[in-house]
């Protein structure tokens, strides 16, 4: 009975483990790529700061490489911050495509503040703002 009961209380602990999640587990996912329906263009976000860069690749001797589309400011991020539970370590952002191809939203998921996000291959036409 002893021996069960030790197999089960070890049997627990390790699924316990398994299902737990670290702070360095999460690292991987700080930067993510998005699709676009250009085809030659994707965007990339860190997840952390709320930044998103256009990234450009061809296969002509055209321009590749990465340009930032816009940044939230820092105040934007420390408004934020203000926030957050204490123990929250680093701001949570994601980004979702919407029926027009060169508009996403950009959504913080702890306080649920959006911004109107718009890529552009013109610079003029690149922008975040604050919904």
């Amino acid at each position: 009975m002893k021996k069960l009961l030790l197999l089960l209380a070890l049997i627990m602990q390790v699924l316990v483990s398994c299902g737990q999640t670290t702070q360095a587990d999460n690292q991987n996912d700080r930067y993510k790529i998005y699709q676009t329906e250009n085809l030659y263009c994707l965007l990339e976000l860190d997840t952390y700061t709320g930044t998103i860069y256009q990234i450009h690749y061809t296969t002509d001797n055209s321009f590749e490489g990465k340009i930032l589309l816009d940044s939230l400011s820092s105040y934007t991020r420390n408004e934020i911050r203000r926030e957050l539970p204490f123990n929250v370590k680093h701001l949570d952002f994601e980004l979702y495509p919407t029926k027009n191809m060169y508009t996403f939203i950009l959504l913080e998921q702890y306080s649920g503040k959006v911004w109107h996000v718009q890529w552009n291959n013109e610079e003029r036409l690149r922008f975040i703002i604050k919904m």
